[in-house]
């Protein structure tokens, strides 16, 4: 019928487009040519709707849209008709296309006549019933087990409501022979299908779960039970009713129900799963074990049931079994089947106590079948808990692995602590932003119309911002773009973009400003910034300045939401924060072509773009400056706002203050039209006026006018945790959210923290909420440890015990009322300081258990009942009121971000740190177990003899014993209680269970049984830990290990000689001392660029400071040191190399070309001809490394010779640290000379190969000008100073 209907509408819309193209071609037609493509359309729909009628019949003459009848919107009552298609393929009615007996999913919505009693497995009484029925299967299988296991019958009430159990699971049975399926998204209604697919899965299972074989036995022998017995025919009755338990593989089918409807996590499934199957399989086992010991008193009679109790130990016919030796006989029903339950658990858990034991061969059996499993069961466990408990959050253990990853790398690098915590917090702003996973990877896979539309929700804010940077583009480029772009944060004052940097990375604002600052007297050519990128800027010499002279920067723009950044190659400007806190969104300018390749025009767009960035920002370079008569700051005429040129009135009054001490509206940062398309179409010329609101500031003097602070006050930490500019103007603000006095709305604001202290609200990470914070945390462990001790050992408290009680409850209310004032971070990272949003965020997280943690209810008590010491204790109830105050561990949870700066501050490896984290989670556990194990064992009911307690081996006769006294441990002695109790806790969860301490009756027994599930699911939890911490490379110094093992197997496998693994093997221990072992590339790529420079001139700190492309050769120092951002593009290309003593670095007898060219970091390089080369060698040739072969000292330095692995040289120079060659060969192919390490060797060297140079030169062009300008400066400087003759002449001078 569906089908029908679609093809009926896209041939009527076919044909009416047809027609219309028709009609358009006939009147466009010019000339006798023109062909009548209608006409031909026409005839080819024609002949589709032939086709089509001639196997559809009912399609002809059926409008769109009324199901085949000709009724608008109403369906015949004939295509409602019932009958399904026959087995023998019986046509339908009503005209259907032959098809197979099934409906697909868009026809599931048909009503129950047109089904014919087939019954779908999701109609919603359906999934009821099946609910109904896993209830039902549960009961029967606890039930069933525990009456065959304890030889309990079923009598009258019971048995009737066990017999309905039966018919409905014959109903149950006849129900699925009428419950269709589905396969591959198709319902299946064919009941000869239903049928041969119920009878091949469930249907023998089910038969065995409800027919009565128990019944048939006993009609087939004649006998009833009572016969039974006496021809011990009742074992085998009893065990043929276990073909109820068939029952539990229509549970699965349940579970699976369940998992569908509730919409669990897959996690939550298999730890609830792992639980049922070993608590089901210990009762299963529980009931065996009693049951092979019936009868317990050797003869089953009409007197001595078959569970006892036993009369006399001394029967002719008594077989030695667990029940009767242990006088288990004695106990009831319950207790019996909580000594089975003990053994079975302590077995399975490999605990072991050793209290219950097998006392004859079937029971030696039976226990060898049960440690089998139970082998099995706790290795299950252990392999298990670790896997489930990390997979239970994939996304946390993934940020784990990386936040590890990233610790184990900064360690090994020893990065200084500011830029660990700068790394840190990085890393965990990146992971609130971007996916974990690999986004690029699942999003590429999707269909487009999913991608865009899960782009769409996850980026929106992103691609709104992108729309005016973008605008000339289409959505789906930008929907590109957000996909590669990350986000960064620029604190306050720190420098993003250095003056004359040529950026590899461009850059939108999301929210906050930046600001750009140039010198006095810019280069306004764009021709000569390139030129002029490596020579130090006058703003540089003075951030890094330590008087408190003027300042030579000229503010000349000002970056807000929506701009792009980083556009302009080199240009003399300085890019920094402005705002406490600027997020911008990054993408490698690579990238950023690759996309504009793929969309037509794009890439035309963006060069425009890019030249007319270029111009505006030549405007601002060549204006003058503005005029100052009220000491603001110094700002060109023309300043940069959003990209264009533009009369500095327009700026921000407060971007033009010197003074930032009072709040400021971030209203004032934006323009005064904030609507970025408005914005976006405006003209210069048309903008509004700024507003006139002025900030609250102290009188004008001229000692406040310019005033700097000082180097000291400017290297304190900012917001993010690594150190301001040392030229910092303003102090560090803050981006809070607060309330105006004078309007009564909200605002965003940028503050100081002395602003949020004099309105009595305490900032989040202030440092003395953090001192306040480690004290609540010391009381906070002080009180989970003593409470549970006090309760459980009935302990009070004394004179000064009270009084360190009762100043904790005072501290912990000042906390709480603390917490009402402290302002919390929201999530677009803004501080909010609003006092009824944090104390609504406060209700609605932790005020319950903090109040209900500090409330002193056990006194409250006290003084309402009027009684207290002695009175109050002999109540009970003082002590159970204490129990609430254990909620003192949801403060715990509050530690969270503490315990993270702790670690910062302990400094320590990550694999230190999880273990005292699983060592300090074993030992609290343990005092949880060990104390609320006294108190289960000393609140007994006193009056109970030995066998109404459940005591083992008891005597009728006497009391019921505990296991402190059973070790002669005095009641009044609580030190000796607490460590034994401890030690039992210990020995369980570890699985030990020497044996010595052991329950002693069913209240402890029942609380044994739950310690050895928790303890081994605890214990396997740790052991699995420990095991992937003992598995997985940790450190750099064993990942290092680890490669070069994989190398020097490689080496092995390749047949390689000795000599040369070591050779290898030396080469690649520098190379991972240089690069990490670690991917630092990607790591290092990740970084803000700023933090990126700063992490990137530590790591390579020393060879920066040998290298001579950066520090000249010899170390003596280049006049003017290259900045930050060239050594850290420079040692991104340059690759490391060791050269052991003698081994040739260039080889001039080779036809190869030299393709590399080496800068010297360690050791002595000799360049050398052999003899024979040198005897042809006439006159001197081209020599670019330093000297020529016709020098004249050159002649006096060739008369010395070498002699190395047999072969006679001559060295011509002498390369020492610092210095490079290679230039020569790669500039004259004809040069014949050689170089080699030198003999005292070996040498470490650093490479830049020609073909990492064509692949920059490709990306960034104005970077391969760079590099040329610093490697020639280099070659002037070594010729200059003649340093390779040199060490040629010290060398022979030496000898």
């Amino acid at each position: 019928m569906a089908a029908r209907i679609v093809l009926q509408q896209i041939l009527q819309n076919e044909q009416r487009r047809s027609r219309t193209n028709a009609r358009n071609q006939r009147i466009s037609a010019t000339g006798p040519f023109s062909i009548d493509t209608g006409q031909e359309e026409d005839g080819f729909l024609q002949i589709l709707k032939n086709s089509i009628e001639a196997r559809v019949p009912s399609v002809h003459g059926a409008p769109a849209g009324t199901g085949g009848t000709g009724n608008t919107g109403e369906e015949d009552s004939s295509s409602q008709d019932c009958r399904v298609k026959t087995r023998d393929g019986g046509p339908y009615e009503s005209g259907a296309v032959e098809a197979a007996s099934f409906e697909s999913l868009s026809d599931q919505e048909s009503t129950p006549k047109q089904r014919c009693l087939i019954i779908s497995p999701r109609d919603p009484w359906k999934v009821c019933w099946d609910v109904f029925i896993g209830v039902l299967i549960i009961y029967t299988i606890i039930t069933l087990t525990w009456r065959i296991g304890f030889d309990q019958e079923a009598r009258e009430a019971a048995l009737a409501f066990e017999y309905s159990i039966d018919i409905l699971f014959a109903v149950d049975t006849i129900l699925c022979f009428r419950t269709g399926f589905y396969m591959e998204d198709t319902f299946i209604t064919d009941w000869w299908e239903i049928a041969k697919r119920y009878c091949m899965t469930y249907f023998l299972f089910d038969l065995l779960s409800w027919f009565p074989i128990d019944l048939l036995v006993q009609v087939l022998t004649g006998q009833n039970s009572s016969g039974m017995r006496s021809v011990k025919l009742m074992k085998f009755v009893r065990l043929v009713r276990l073909a109820k338990l068939m029952r539990l593989f229509k549970l699965n089918r349940f579970l699976v129900l369940l998992e569908e409807k509730l919409h669990l996590k897959p996690a939550m499934i298999r730890m609830v799963r792992l639980i049922i199957n070993i608590v089901f399989l210990a009762h299963l086992l529980a009931c065996m074990w009693h049951f092979i010991a019936l009868p317990a008193c050797g003869e089953e009679t009409e007197d001595i049931p078959a569970v006892g109790p036993c009369p006399d130990a001394d029967q002719p016919k008594y077989l030695p079994n667990w029940i009767r030796d242990l006088n288990v006989d004695q106990f009831d029903l319950v207790s019996k089947y909580i000594a089975s339950f003990h053994f079975i658990t302590a077995t399975m858990m490999a605990v072991g106590y050793g209290d219950i034991w097998a006392k004859n061969t079937e029971e030696r059996l039976f226990c060898i079948v049960l440690q089998l499993f139970g082998a099995t069961a706790f290795g299950f466990i252990l392999s298990s808990v670790t896997s489930l408990l990390e997979s239970a959050n994939p996304r946390a253990n993934e940020t784990n692995k990386r936040v590890n990853e990233i610790k184990e790398w900064c360690a090994g690098r020893r990065i200084p602590r500011h830029l660990r915590m700068a790394i840190r917090e990085h890393t965990q702003y990146v992971l609130q932003k971007k996916s974990i996973f690999n986004e690029a990877d699942l999003l590429s896979n999707m269909p487009t119309s999913i991608r865009m539309d899960i782009i769409q929700n996850s980026y929106s804010e992103w691609l709104r911002i992108l729309e005016r940077p973008f605008h000339d583009e289409d959505l789906a480029l930008r929907m590109e773009l957000v996909q590669l772009m990350t986000p960064q944060q620029v604190p306050q004052n720190e420098v993003m973009i250095e003056e004359g940097e040529i950026t590899a990375e461009v850059y939108v604002v999301l929210h906050g400003c930046l600001e750009a600052v140039c010198s006095h007297s810019p280069d306004p050519s764009a021709s000569n910034w390139v030129q002029q990128c490596l020579i130090k800027s006058e703003i540089g010499e003075d951030l890094l300045s330590e008087d408190s002279g003027d300042s030579k920067e000229v503010l000349c723009g000002l970056y807000r939401s929506s701009d792009l950044v980083g556009q302009v190659v080199a240009a003399p400007v300085m890019v920094r924060g402005l705002s406490s806190r600027t997020d911008v969104l990054a993408i490698n300018k690579d990238a950023l072509a690759d996309v504009h390749l793929r969309f037509p025009g794009a890439m035309a767009r963006m060069e425009q773009n890019e030249e007319r960035a270029k111009g505006e920002m030549i405007k601002v370079l060549s204006s003058d400056l503005r005029s100052n008569p009220f000491g603001e700051r110094d700002a060109k005429s023309l300043v940069l706002l959003r990209g264009v040129a533009t009369g500095c009135e327009e700026l921000p009054s407060v971007v033009l203050s010197v003074d930032r001490a009072a709040p400021i509206p971030l209203a004032l940062l934006r323009l005064s039209n904030g609507d970025p398309k408005e914005e976006m179409n405006s003209e210069p010329g048309m903008r509004k006026a700024r507003p006139s609101i002025e900030l609250p500031s102290p009188p004008m003097t001229p000692s406040n006018a310019r005033k700097r602070l000082s180097s000291k006050t400017l290297g304190s930490l900012t917001s993010s945790g690594t150190k301001s500019s040392k030229g910092s103007t303003y102090p560090l603000l803050l981006s809070t959210r607060r309330k105006n006095v004078a309007t009564q709305e909200i605002e965003l604001t940028e503050e100081t923290e002395g602003c949020l202290l004099q309105r009595y609200i305490i900032p989040p990470n202030f440092r003395w909420k953090l001192r306040w914070d480690i004290l609540v945390g010391i009381l906070i462990i002080y009180s989970v440890l003593i409470i549970p001790w006090r309760i459980s050992f009935d302990i009070e408290p004394e004179l000064v015990a009270t009084v360190v009680d009762v100043l904790v409850d005072v501290i912990f209310g000042i906390d709480l009322v603390i917490c009402f004032r402290t302002a919390f971070v929201d999530a677009d990272g803004t501080i909010d300081t609003v006092t009824w949003h944090i104390g609504r965020r406060y209700l609605r997280t932790w005020f319950t258990f903090d109040l209900l943690s500090t409330f002193p209810v056990d006194r409250f008590v006290e003084a309402i009942t009027g009684q207290g010491g002695a009175e109050a204790r002999a109540l009970k109830m003082i002590r159970m009121v204490r129990l609430i105050r254990l909620l003192k561990l949801a403060r715990m949870l509050k530690m969270g971000k503490l315990v993270q700066r702790i670690e910062d501050m302990l400094d320590l490896s990550p694999l230190t740190l999880r273990c005292i984290n699983l060592g300090t989670k074993l030992t609290v556990m343990s005092h949880f177990l060990g104390c609320f194990w006294f108190f289960v064992s000393a609140h007994g009911d006193p009056d109970a003899n030995q066998c109404e307690s459940g005591l083992l081996e008891c005597n009728p006769a006497l009391l019921g014993t505990t296991w402190w006294e059973q070790i002669n441990i005095k009641p009044d002695n609580k030190l000796d209680q607490y460590i034994a109790s401890l030690y039992w806790a210990f020995t369980t969860m570890t699985t030990v269970g020497y044996g010595d301490i052991h329950p002693r009756s069913d209240r402890e027994r029942v609380y044994a049984i739950v310690a050895m599930i928790f303890g081994a699911t605890m214990f396997g939890y740790i052991i699995g830990s420990i095991a992937a911490l003992a598995g997985q490379e940790r450190g750099i110094e064993a990942l290092t290990k680890k490669k070069l093992s994989l190398v020097r197997h490689f080496c092995e496998e390749q047949r390689v000689s000795e000599n040369k693994v070591r050779e290898v093997m030396k080469h690649y221990q520098f190379f991972y001392e240089e690069r990490s072992p670690f991917n630092e590339t990607a790591l290092m790529m990740e970084l803000p660029t700023w933090l990126r420079k700063k992490v990137a001139v530590h790591v390579h700190r020393e060879a920066i400071a040998k290298l001579g492309i950066f520090a000249g050769p010899q170390q003596k120092g280049l006049e003017n040191p290259l900045p930050d951002w060239f050594k850290c593009w420079a040692m991104r290309i340059l690759e490391p190399q060791a050269v052991c003593p003698g081994e040739v670095i260039i080889n001039a007898e080779e036809s190869s070309p030299v393709q590399e060219l080496f800068l010297v970091l360690e050791g002595e390089c000799e360049a050398f001809y052999h003899r024979s080369m040198w005897r042809q060698r006439q006159t001197g040739g081209h020599s670019d490394t330093g000297g020529s072969a016709d020098n004249p000292d050159m002649e006096v330095a060739a008369q010395s010779t070498s002699t190395l692995s047999g072969t006679k040289a001559k060295t011509l120079l002498v390369f020492s640290p610092g210095c490079m060659f290679g230039l020569e060969h790669l500039t004259f192919q004809s040069q014949r000379h050689s170089v080699r390490c030198s003999k005292p060797g070996p040498c470490f060297l650093y490479v830049l190969r020609q073909s990492t140079m064509a692949e920059v030169q490709v990306s960034s062009p104005e970077m391969v000008k760079a590099l040329q300008k610093a490697i020639t400066n280099l070659m002037i400087l070594q010729t200059r100073l003649r340093v390779p003759q040199k060490n040629l002449e010290l060398r022979r001078t030496a000898r």
